[in-house]
């Protein structure tokens, strides 16, 4: 007999951006300040609100590259996941 038991997330991590000042040489992601951009905020918050439907999110994690370098964007998408109670 298969186990069907589900198992939920406890941790979400949004990556923001690849952009970094930063030069790890363990870094997975090829971080590097020549790249550019960052998660688009509405998706952001969409995946968010999906995580929060989930349940059993206990902590949203900010990766990425640097975070900080988009605080903003950080500061909105961190107001969301306190709103929906993560």
């Amino acid at each position: 007999m298969v186990d069907r038991t589900i198992v939920a997330p406890a941790e979400l991590a949004i990556h923001l951006t690849y952009r970094c000042p930063l030069k790890c040489s363990h870094c997975c992601f090829s971080s590097d300040m020549s790249r550019h951009g960052h998660l688009d905020p509405d998706i952001a918050a969409r995946v968010v609100d999906e995580a929060a439907a989930i349940g059993g999110i206990e902590r949203v994690n900010f990766v990425g590259g640097d975070p900080f370098l988009h605080a903003g964007a950080m500061a909105d998408t961190l107001d969301r996941a306190k709103a929906q109670g993560l």
